[in-house]
């Protein structure tokens, strides 16, 4: 079966499973408030305690700003991914035969909370270790391929491989930095 098929086999899916629980559409509703409310936390705690002065320019920002912003990232991240748990338990649930409710789900991820935060953590680091190097390619190597900054151009390989640049495999950003996925929530 090809890839198209099996996205839409999985589409198809996925949508009948949402025709039968309209409810856990409220997940990522919840997801996206409790963001919201971490955002307008962050600004606020940022902002009293003078964390985003930014008038001597971008060069001047406190060390304290970088410290509250890596926790609020975090909180941030760690809210999306127990949402993200959350869903596929109560999707789990429905296909094992269950009626999911919104808190069945949720009490779900909250019994897996130290895996989901410890992929949140994953994820928040592999995020700005690739943004750190998006920003500095010269870390990385001059002809390195970065995800998300395309690919190396032809006129950039050495001489001598140039003749070989068709025959190179092209790996996708989610190729290159396949994981095995979320903890199993179920």
């Amino acid at each position: 079966m090809g890839r198209f098929a099996n996205t839409w086999r999985l589409t198809k899916n996925s949508w009948s499973l949402l025709k039968q629980d309209r409810e856990l559409l409220w997940l990522p509703v919840l997801s996206m408030l409790t963001i919201l409310a971490i955002a307008a936390a962050a600004a606020v705690v940022g902002f009293v305690t003078g964390s985003f002065d930014t008038s001597g320019g971008a060069e001047s920002v406190q060390g304290s700003a970088a410290v509250l912003g890596l926790v609020f990232a975090f909180v941030a991240t760690a809210t999306v991914v127990y949402f993200e748990g959350a869903l596929v338990a109560g999707a789990h649930e429905r296909m094992t035969g269950g009626d999911p409710t919104v808190r069945s789900a949720m009490g779900k991820a909250a019994s897996r909370l130290p895996s989901l935060l410890g992929w949140a953590l994953i994820t928040l680091t592999v995020g700005l270790v690739l943004r750190f190097l998006r920003e500095r390619p010269g870390l990385a190597g001059p002809d390195a391929h970065i995800p998300g900054r395309g690919g190396v151009g032809r006129g950039h390989l050495p001489r001598r491989s140039r003749h070989h640049h068709r025959r190179l495999p092209v790996v996708r950003q989610r190729q290159a930095l396949h994981v095995a996925g979320p903890p199993h929530v179920g």
